[in-house]
């Protein structure tokens, strides 16, 4: 069975301050964020969405096709119930968001994610990072080793690719940039290159 491309949920970041300050919610789910590279698992005529991570272990996330059902218009707590019959790595988990991040930045871990349990697969979840970053598209390069990049329809300005990593990326790439903050006018403070996401091209 080949899989069918699966449209990501939307993300919105919250400040790590913030984060360290969710409360104990029975609506919500919070999950470890793993700092892997997205796949999508195909076991019989079910599709599991998850990370790769760099030692080769696979984490599900969710479950948008069971048994050739698309069941993404289905609460998360019950996608969730299904895909627990798969008995897969799953991320740490947990009702008290705050304790779940102090505990994940404490292992070196990337951070969480919150996401209500009755929403659906598109339902935009929560992100809180050790550090902010943002996926961005490659839409200019120049002959000074740095790219121009573009996010949400608006400019990001400029950002440096020295080492070689500018002759290695292609307008239209995405890319995954830190950085200090974003200006009012909607570019990056000090960005800085982090990874080519080619798992999130189409």
């Amino acid at each position: 069975m080949k899989p069918p491309k699966i449209q990501r949920p939307p993300y919105q970041s919250v400040p790590l301050a913030t984060g360290l300050r969710w409360n104990y919610s029975p609506d919500i789910q919070f999950t470890e964020k793993m700092d892997g590279i997205r796949r999508e698992l195909v076991i019989g005529q079910s599709v599991i969405v998850g990370e790769l991570m760099r030692d080769e272990r696979f984490f599900a996330f969710d479950l948008p096709i069971y048994n050739g059902a698309d069941i993404r218009l289905l609460p998360r707590r019950e996608r969730l119930a299904m895909l627990d019959t798969f008995h897969l790595l799953r991320p740490e988990t947990s009702a008290n968001g705050g304790e779940l991040l102090h505990r994940v930045l404490a292992r070196g871990s990337e951070g969480v994610c919150a996401a209500h349990w009755q929403g659906t697969f598109y339902e935009a979840m929560f992100r809180c990072k050790r550090i902010e970053t943002h996926d961005c598209t490659v839409a200019e390069k120049s002959a000074r080793q740095s790219v121009r990049l573009v996010s949400d329809g608006i400019d990001r300005g400029w950002c440096p690719a020295f080492g070689g990593k500018a002759d290695s990326l292609n307008i239209g790439d995405v890319v995954e940039i830190a950085c200090q903050q974003i200006h009012v006018s909607g570019k990056f403070r000090e960005p800085r290159l982090i990874r080519i996401r080619t798992d999130k091209m189409n």
